[in-house]
């Protein structure tokens, strides 16, 4: 189904991304463009307009129009774990966050430049108006525009995730609120502020957090012990 940040399917792991008019509609190992749209994700270009499904998996990302991107056109890595889409199309691999504007890379961010906190990018979630980059075994940083129209823009990293793993899927939206989940610290959220992440101190079946899924009730947690679902009058609220 389409419908969230990332999607499993039988087989190789792929991440979708809808764009306006058109929708993915997987048949056995095809995925074809129709419509309706049906997603949530949806991306305008300022560059160039573009509809459709873009697609990360193994091997690179395929654009609408069946245009296909990988390293050797100046990505920093060829796996797309986590698509964002939003002024650019963010991809994150686990060497980089790279984004594409129109059919072309425009700026990438890589190991050593010290921008993020670790080069393994896991997830990625537009929250307001700045980009929740998540990594495994760096926590989080948010990148933002930078006033002086720099492309690759400013990074500011939350010093409380430091070191810690998040998996794909597991930076969500629920509730006007942004939820964190962890592999094996548990689930956290960012203050209303958005200055800090909090831990929630809910009983989880495992603090090993593998999903998340954003519902108008609460959310969906997925572990690797089970489910818990945690309705939003569950979830304490910070002073």
């Amino acid at each position: 189904a389409v419908g969230a940040p990332t999607h499993k399917v039988s087989g190789p792991m792929i991440h979708v991304v809808v764009m306006p008019e058109h929708r993915a509609r997987p048949q056995g190992a095809r995925v074809e463009i129709g419509a309706p749209p049906v997603a949530a994700h949806q991306r305008r270009s300022a560059h160039e307009q573009l509809a459709g499904v873009a697609i990360g998996y193994g091997q690179g990302v395929l654009l609408p129009g069946s245009r296909f991107l990988s390293a050797f056109h100046g990505l920093p890595g060829n796996q797309a774990l986590a698509l964002a889409s939003g002024e650019a199309l963010f991809v994150g691999t686990p060497s980089g966050l790279w984004a594409v504007i129109g059919t072309r890379v425009a700026w990438r961010v890589a190991a050593g430049e010290g921008k993020l906190p670790h080069p393994w990018v896991t997830s990625l979630l537009l929250f307001g108006d700045a980009l929740y980059v998540g990594t495994y075994g760096g926590g989080v940083t948010r990148r933002a525009s930078r006033p002086d129209g720099a492309a690759s823009g400013f990074f500011d990293g939350f010093v409380e995730t430091e070191g810690l793993k998040v998996n794909p899927g597991c930076l969500v939206e629920a509730g006007g609120r942004l939820y964190l989940g962890t592999d094996g610290r548990g689930l956290f959220r960012l203050s209303r502020d958005r200055q800090r992440f909090l831990a929630l101190r809910i009983p989880l079946p495992s603090p090993r957090i593998t999903a998340l899924l954003a519902g108008p009730a609460g959310l969906v947690v997925g572990t690797d012990a089970g489910l818990a679902r945690l309705p939003f009058s569950s979830l304490d609220e910070e002073p």
